[in-house]
Formats: C-alpha cells, structure tokens, sequence
C-alpha cells in the first residue's frame, strides 16, 4: 500500500474497520477471534444493498437530485434530533454522489442528467448507475436487482419504431452481461478464505408474478437467460429466476433447459416472498430479498450453531484453542449426554449468542453507517428507507443430527486428559440423520431454528424493522475447519457434512423425491439456501 494513503487513513480518517474495533466489547472480540461468530462485515464493506439503477435512466440525474434537494428541506423543517439530523447528512452525501455520477458518466462521453430516450440509452443508464456504486464500495454482495421489465418498455418502443431488430436487442444484452461479469474488488486474504471464487453476486432477479396475476416475464427475461448460450455459462451475473408454479409453461421449460445446459441459474420462492415483499423485489446475494428501493438488507454472516453446542460441554471454553468465551452454562453430567439437560443448557446458551450476536451487529452497521456508507445506492432509494437486518446460522444440520444421536442413540464425551475439554465423542446406536425424510429429525432442527429466532427477537436493533432472514448453510468448509469434532459423528475441522457416505449416511433419492417436505422447515418468514456437495464417484442411482 502506498505509504501516504496508509498515513491518511491511519492517522486523519477513521475506518469502517477501526470504528468498529473501537466500539467492540472483549466478548465480542473474543467470539469473532474463536469464530463462533465469522464472516462478520467488519473487515469489509457489507454489500446486500440494492440500488433502484432504474431510476437513473427513468428520470435522469438532474430529477433525482432536485428530488433529493426537496427531501432535505423537508427533513430540515423537522425538529433537529439525533435520527434527523443522521439523516439530512446522509440526504447531503446522496445528492454528492449523483453529482459525481454525473460526473463519472461524463468522462465515459455519456450525459445521464436526462431521462433515457431508447433502450441503448437506458441499458448504458441503469448500468452506470450500478458501476458508480461498485466504484464506492466493495460490499459482499453487489446485486443489480429487478431491470429486465423496465429494460423490455424500451426495447419494445424501439423494435415498434423501427429503431432496432431483434439481433440488435438481444447483442444489447449480452454487452451489459459482459460488463457485469467483468466486475472485481480487491479482497483481503481472509475474504477470500470465506468466500472462495472471487464472487460479486452480481444477482439479476427475473420472472414472478405480479399481485394482479400477469406474469412478469419479459422478452428481456428471455434475452437475459440466452446470453448464457452466446457467451457461455458463467457465476456472474448470479441468473436467479424468481420460481412461481403460475409462471407461463414457456419460461419455465426455457429456464429449465438452461439450468441443466448451464448451471447457471439461481431459483427463489416468488409465492414465499411477494406475499410479503409485493411484486417489485429483489434478491441480493442468494437469498435476501428487499423491495426495490424502499428497502435496504444489511449483511450478517453466521453463527456456527454446532461450536454453541461443544460449548455447553466445555463450560463455555472453545474446544480448539481452549480460551473462555462464553459462560459456565453449568455442571456436565458424567457419562452419556442426557438429553433433556442438554436441550435445556443448549436452550440458555442460544439466548447468550443471539444476545452477543444482535448486539455485534448492531456495532458493525452502526459503524459502517457512520465511516463506509453507500451514498449513491442510497441515493438511488426513497429517502424514507425501510431497515432490515439479517441473521444467518451454519451447521443447522449438524445440531439436529446431533442432538438425535443424544437423543435416539448413546453419546459419551471423550475428553483431554490435560485441558478436561470434550475432544471426541463415543456415539453407540444408530440414529435418525436430517435428509432422509424422517420427522424426529426434522422437528428437532426446526425446534433449534425458532429457538434463536425467538431469542434474538428479545433484543433491540439499530434497524427500524426487525425481520429475520435465516441463510442456512448446510454444507460450508471454512465453517467446518473453525469446529471440532461434533456429537453426530462428525470429525474435527472436517467441512460441515462434507462427506455425507461417512457423516450422515443420507439416502439421496429419498432426499429428492421428498425434498418438499422438509419445506415443512420453512416458517415465520425464513429465507433458506440448502448447499448439498456431491462425490458424485460415491453415488450409484
């Protein structure tokens, strides 16, 4: 790095990363630096905020600012609390970053202070839009959201007009595509290690239905999939098709035959989420989803439930390293584990996470509010923006089968000799394992899930609404790697069911063929993403 830029944000301009180490409590550090909480956005920027690009080619950069202009005069009138005057600054940094877009797509030889006139105009707008927004930060999660209706308008006006043809449209996107796969931000080491591939998750949400029961499929929807023929599959931009069984029979067999040529297409429950989010929402990354912007997600990452669980062992001591970080949460039974005492201490000791964990949180994205925030896609949302925060758990799996071989077969704890601390475990009997559609099991893993849901809904956060998203990671190696062995028969530091013959012994087909009833998993409004890693040299169908 060079030494002057270091010098200046070392000694005149406070980080995002500073703020918020400063503002750490010694629980809280402790807990990151034994991982049961990792991936936390303290070390970069947070992302999951979508910007409506759309407005930059509907109105123009000159409409949005003097819109923005009136929005602080009126906030000014108001009485001048701490929330208010928060945001008449950040209404103040909004306006600043549309002038510098303005600016940006200026040097391109592109005036977007005007409203698009065509779909070339308006594909180059909304893109500018989003390079701006990558341009000031590096969030996690970089999503363009919902533009291919908006796109179509302007492409149907200009293959009515005569403008262009069909060859034309389809070559418009796939050079906004190539574009968004072209998107890159310097990561840390450590980001990489969390995040392997380099992702942007550039997601592209098409398809769903609207409230009055049309379809949202566009010619565009279809141009955007087929770019994955003419410029061959690729991560980026993250394709996700909003799946809805009243979707037309065309785009779902369209969609589907891409999926199976490409691998490249993420799917969404539209009927789980319209119900709540309306008909103009949006995913970021792979699984929040935020109405378009009205709405701002603000990143989590996890809590590893199966180190919670080695922690009730080991009196609230972290199995590899051996330093206290949670609680004594009491007394441990000699011999086999018994059930109810473990149901009961692991209970309390969900209350002590979810209330580290909401409070972490709240320090992370109080501090990036404050030293790292997002003023140009902010500007590109309502001012009066709706919060959300989002809280996400691995090893959901991993508990669950662990708490029936407790339960249904006989676990002994095997401990160190020198430290006293659980290291292994005797596990005698067999026992039911999440996947093989098996209710005991699937009762346990939801009970576990509503326990931190309830738990966490205790506590206050920073945002103005306090909606849970659960991205529930069933299979994750750098989670694994953070873990030792665990009560299910799982090894140390082996990913989470990484080898499912070994680990779970699931039976596959029973998995698929009855994969919708473990959406009985899904309630109080919780958005799941189910990684499954196959040896497919293992498997015989």
């Amino acid at each position: 790095m060079d030494e002057n830029i270091e010098h200046i944000f070392s000694d005149y301009r406070k980080t995002h990363n500073t703020a918020v180490f400063d503002l750490y409590s010694k629980e809280m550090r402790s807990g990151r630096s034994n991982a049961i909480m990792t991936g936390l956005p303290d070390g970069y920027g947070r992302g999951r905020i979508i910007g409506d690009y759309r407005r930059v080619a509907l109105y123009g950069t000159d409409r949005l600012i003097a819109q923005k202009e009136m929005d602080r005069v009126e906030l000014q009138k108001k009485l001048m609390d701490e929330p208010t005057m928060k945001l008449i600054g950040e209404v103040a940094d909004q306006i600043k970053a549309l002038k510098q877009l303005t600016q940006m797509a200026k040097s391109y030889g592109i005036d977007i202070s005007k409203p698009a006139k065509n779909a070339r105009e308006a594909t180059q707008f909304v893109y500018f839009g989003y390079l701006g927004s990558i341009k000031e930060q590096d969030g996690a999660a970089m999503s363009l959201g919902r533009v291919d209706a908006f796109l179509d308008c302007f492409f149907e006006n200009d293959l009515k007009k005569g403008i262009i043809n069909e060859a034309e449209a389809q070559e418009i996107i796939d050079n906004l595509i190539l574009k968004l796969r072209f998107a890159r931000h310097l990561r840390t080491p450590e980001y990489n290690d969390l995040f392997a591939g380099d992702p942007t998750w550039v997601t592209m949400s098409l398809g769903g239905m609207g409230r009055d029961g049309r379809p949202l499929v566009t010619k565009t929807s279809y141009r955007v999939l087929n770019t994955l023929y003419n410029l061959g599959p690729a991560p980026e931009p993250n394709i996700t098709v909003l799946w809805n069984k009243a979707l037309p029979k065309n785009f779902k067999d369209f969609a589907t035959k891409v999926s199976i040529d490409t691998s490249s297409i993420q799917y969404e429950s539209d009927a789980l989420m319209s119900a709540r989010f309306g008909d103009d929402y949006g995913i970021a990354c792979c699984v929040s989803a935020m109405r378009i912007g009205k709405d701002c997600n603000s990143l989590e990452l996890v809590v590893i439930l199966q180190s919670l669980l080695l922690y009730v062992l080991n009196h609230g001591k972290d199995e590899r390293t051996g330093k206290q970080v949670g609680p004594d949460f009491g007394p441990v039974p000699e011999g086999p584990i018994p059930f109810e005492w473990m149901w009961e201490t692991y209970d309390k000791a969900m209350d002590w996470i979810a209330n580290l964990y909401v409070n972490t949180m709240n320090v992370i994205h109080f501090s990036h509010d404050q030293y790292c925030y997002e003023s140009l896609q902010m500007a590109l949302h309502d001012t009066d923006v709706r919060r959300l925060m989002a809280f996400g758990v691995a090893g959901l799996s991993v508990v669950a089968d662990s708490f029936s071989a407790i339960k249904y077969g006989k676990v002994t704890p095997i401990r160190d000799a020198k430290t006293g601390l659980t290291v292994d475990f005797k596990i005698e009997g067999d026992f039911p394992k999440f996947g093989n559609d098996d209710d005991r099991v699937i009762t346990l893993l939801k009970q576990s899930r509503i326990n931190l849901l309830l738990n966490s809904e205790r506590f206050q956060l920073i945002v103005e609404l306090s909606t849970h998203f659960q991205f529930l990671q069933l299979l994750q190696c750098v989670y694994g790697k953070k873990t030792g062995s665990t009560p299910d028969g799982r090894k140390a530091e082996k990913h989470l069911h990484q080898d499912v013959i070994q680990c779970m012994v699931v039976n596959f087909q029973v998995l698929f063929l009855h994969f919708h009833r473990l959406l009985k998993l899904i309630m109080i409004h919780v958005w799941m993403v189910f990684q499954i890693l196959f040896h497919c040299s293992k498997y015989h169908w």
